[in-house]
């Protein structure tokens, strides 16, 4: 027992200095780019690239470099902090500081370099069709959205890890098996070397259409019996079957449009409180993202609400899938211990920052569910 309190407490502990670090980042943030904003600094650096140089693209990327170059600096050590340093305290990570450096600066080039585009399109808009550059924007990120989630494990993931197929001939059985029972095609499953980064555990469906994939960490396959990864298959495979993929899409593209809609209207009031030579005034830029910090914020709540019950469908399907309730609470038992999961967060921060509902209330509703189905075996007798 005393084993058990000492691993709770150390997940509560990892979890919340996580959070800590993460709500001072975005704080500080936030202030960054207000002080930048209503001091003037953000016209000034416009106002003095463009006395050295004569072209509105050139004066668009010498200030989106800046503005990188600075954010890169000045918020890396938040990224060592909770990516790194914490993970290294709690024996978490397998990987060394250089490795993790690697990997940091390879996710920032992805990073920039598909906000470059996006914010290139969103200034092209503003600046040629500002009457309704808000729908247009929306419409081509969500396109954009779309894309990048089709072919992410074909383009993007293969510079993190090493993605192979699934090896393991019995298991392949096993998810044969359930694909079948529960009507699904496998275009395919994969294992990928995650114990090169980190000791947790984790799978995932990824990709879309042609590209669908299943994932599994080979720390999973190595530390999970072949019930217990199945249990793990099942409840991807529901998310699959109940087309929850499709409606997270969906959910983005009221979220963009909202999002350009509301931004458009604040723009607007900006030309002048401001003093941008336009919408498509390259110093208006810190007030787009900050609209953007400050709707993600008030909006978390609602989507992660969203789901949660979407990961309470998939359990519940999996559980009927599967019929085996014994292999996924001892999986969740696993994964939480594994993962450093707090098992009962308190219900405001489950409220607002967990996307999944906590280990604690998806292993009751397992048990919930084994108890009913013997009540229900018992009265047939």
């Amino acid at each position: 027992m005393k084993g058990m309190n000492d691993l709770a407490n150390t997940s509560k502990d990892y979890q919340r200095k996580k959070l800590e670090i993460w709500l001072l980042s975005n704080t500080l943030e936030l202030f960054a780019l207000v002080f930048f904003l209503i001091t003037g600094l953000s016209t000034g650096l416009r106002s003095s690239l463009e006395s050295i140089l004569n072209n509105h693209f050139a004066v668009f990327s010498l200030y989106l470099l800046i503005i990188a170059a600075a954010h890169f600096l000045l918020f890396s050590p938040f990224s060592y902090l909770r990516g790194y340093r914490l993970e290294k305290q709690y024996r978490l990570t397998n990987e060394t500081f250089c490795n993790w450096l690697k990997d940091h600066s390879k996710m920032a080039a992805i990073g920039w370099t598909l906000g470059f585009a996006a914010i290139f399109c969103i200034n092209f808009l503003l600046r040629h069709y500002p009457a309704n550059w808000w729908s247009c924007a929306a419409l081509l990120l969500w396109a954009g959205y779309v894309l990048l989630v089709q072919w992410m494990p074909i383009i993007i993931l293969p510079f993190f890890f090493k993605i192979k197929p699934l090896e393991n001939e019995e298991l392949m059985k096993q998810i044969s098996c359930l694909a079948a029972k529960a009507g699904i095609g496998i275009s395919g499953v994969f294992e990928f070397n995650m114990s090169r980064k980190t000791k947790a555990a984790n799978a995932a469906v990824v990709g879309l259409g042609s590209t669908r994939r299943i994932l599994l960490a080979d720390t999973l396959l190595s530390g999970f019996t072949n019930d217990e990864i199945s249990a793990v298959i099942a409840h991807e495979m529901a998310h699959q079957k109940q087309r929850h993929m499709l409606k997270i899409i969906f959910i983005n593209l009221i979220f963009l449009l909202s999002f350009f809609y509301v931004s458009d209207t604040i723009l607007k009031w900006g030309v002048g409180a401001f003093r941008f030579k336009g919408l498509d005034d390259v110093a208006a830029l810190p007030l787009l993202a900050i609209v953007f910090t400050i709707g993600s914020f008030i909006l978390l709540p609602l989507i992660n609400s969203f789901m949660r019950k979407m990961e309470n469908e998939a359990d519940d399907l999996s559980l009927r899938w599967c019929g085996n309730p014994d292999a996924f609470i001892s999986m969740m038992q696993k994964l939480s211990d594994e993962n450093l999961a707090d098992p009962d967060p308190p219900p405001l921060l489950e409220t607002f920052f967990y996307s999944h509902p906590s280990t604690g209330k998806r292993i009751a509703h397992a048990i919930s569910f084994k108890h009913n189905n013997v009540q229900t075996n018992d009265s047939k007798y």
